[in-house]
């Protein structure tokens, strides 16, 4: 189930089009018969995440010689890992459904996972993104497949901030969007129907005004870069109160910290 979380009144669920055409034909290359002979180093450093912003490691070209490809053959999986210089795993192309093609693209950040790409209905083409380790917790879904994240299956509280001030930069409505509760999930929370109805219409009235409030403002700069989340301890507004049925996690106030050049913002 989804976790929610209630910022300034509005109740947004726990949750670019960037993508370089060489990506989509690199997957696709990846995506052969896991039997064929592996990728060389310089083909499988080659591949890039979908998503701009993951993190990763990455090694120089002079240093390909180091790298090794190996060959995964798990229960259940099987493809294959990268290994970098110093002997920490890379990257790792495996197929996790027996379908002989590669679904799901792993990337290491010093030797742990921090990204993946994932084709979750086995047409060879990417449609979850999730950041993993210490990169954090969102799990994006890109439901048409074009690179852009469409509704969030996972998204902490802090990470919020972080898009919020992404489409704010970008000015990207769509981005925004991905941010608010859906119908089905405001039904999901089982508040009362006043409350319900004034989520509702708040979630329109974001929606509606969202672009000339983009445009309007001046504290989020084209440059503004994401730092932290600061909030105090979260409350419970418990079942009962005005004709809920279930606990709700509430953050009444929050700060969200970015850098921008010459001065910080909150």
């Amino acid at each position: 189930m989804m976790d929610r979380l209630h910022i300034g009144n509005l109740l947004l669920p726990r949750r670019k089009r960037w993508m370089a055409l060489v990506v989509p034909s690199l997957m696709a290359a990846f995506t052969a018969s896991v039997h064929a002979a592996g990728p060389s180093v310089a083909k499988a450093l080659s591949l890039k995440p979908i998503q701009a912003d993951a993190v990763y490691e990455s090694v120089e070209e002079a240093d390909f010689d180091r790298c090794q490809v190996v060959t995964v053959d798990e229960s259940g999986q099987s493809g294959w890992e990268v290994i970098g210089p110093e002997g920490t795993l890379l990257r790792r192309f495996v197929d996790t459904n027996g379908d002989k093609s590669i679904d799901v693209w792993s990337y290491y950040n010093f030797g742990i996972e921090s990204y993946r790409d994932i084709d979750d209905d086995g047409n060879r083409k990417a449609d979850q993104y999730r950041w993993l380790g210490n990169a954090g917790t969102r799990w994006g879904i890109d439901r048409n497949e074009d690179g852009k994240i469409d509704a969030w299956k996972r998204l902490s509280a802090e990470e919020v901030t972080s898009e919020v001030v992404s489409a704010l930069r970008e000015q990207d409505a769509a981005r925004f969007a991905a941010l608010l509760i859906t119908p089905e999930e405001l039904d999901s929370l089982g508040l009362g129907t006043e409350k319900s109805e004034q989520i509702a219409a708040k979630v329109r009235l974001a929606n509606r005004e969202f672009g000339k409030l983009a445009q309007a403002q001046s504290a989020v700069s084209k440059n503004a870069k994401w730092l932290q989340f600061a909030a105090p301890a979260p409350g419970i507004v418990p079942a009962g109160t005005a004709g809920s049925s279930k606990d709700v996690l509430v953050y009444e106030t929050l700060l969200r910290c970015m850098r921008m050049p010459g001065k910080a913002g909150n």
